[in-house]
């Protein structure tokens, strides 16, 4: 996986003066932009209690939001402002690891791997960098409702501000009316899905 700096593309927040739904914010972003792989995903954040707010992660091409702040007045003060997304650099709490844990399944575990892979198609993310792991059934043959995504480390680290932006641009992501959770895995479960272990159903 490549390190923030060598991609063409980044996460950055988006911050509007009016509301403004996903969609709404894509097509705009989207009449300006100057090719068609400049836009990969937006998603309104929201507040702890879950309200939407007035601000967008997205994840652009570099070059593009380039162009948003000195072609199209992206600037603070005006209707649209977008800034470079940063994150904290402190490691992980103990027993997790850098890789994605997805409490959902079904169509939404579907749509999450579309996800990844227009991000792979696009150069967002690396070719054959990252896997998805799927818990194996429970005895009774109900499915287990989540899957974790792992990643490749460069050399003996991971990426880790990478990996951390990628789950600040996913987490609470809206599909339907839902919002998926998405967590740091622990090594005692990805180990356990890995190795594809049976659990028995916790009632």
């Amino acid at each position: 996986m490549e390190s923030q700096g060598s991609n063409n593309y980044g996460i950055f927040m988006v911050y509007s003066s009016s509301s403004l739904t996903s969609d709404e914010l894509e097509g705009h972003l989207l009449e300006k932009k100057v090719s068609d792989s400049d836009l990969l995903f937006v998603k309104r954040c929201c507040d702890r209690e879950g309200t939407d707010v007035n601000r967008y992660m997205c994840c652009l091409r570099k070059s593009f939001c380039k162009h948003l702040r000195e072609n199209c007045d992206f600037k603070r003060g005006n209707d649209f402002n977008i800034e470079t997304y940063r994150v904290k650099t402190e490691p992980l709490k103990g027993g997790t690891t850098y890789a994605l844990y997805f409490n959902c399944s079904g169509e939404e575990k579907n749509l999450i791997i579309s996800l990844l892979q227009k991000f792979e198609s696009q150069g967002f993310l690396n070719e054959g960098s990252w896997k998805v792991h799927t818990p194996k059934n429970y005895p009774s043959g109900d499915e287990r409702k989540y899957f974790i995504v792992s990643f490749q480390k460069n050399g003996d680290r991971y990426p880790k501000i990478y990996i951390k932006k990628l789950r600040a641009l996913l987490n609470n992501m809206k599909i339907g009316q839902n919002r998926i959770r998405v967590s740091w895995a622990s090594f005692s479960v990805l180990k356990d899905t890995r190795d594809e272990q049976v659990k028995e159903k916790k009632f």
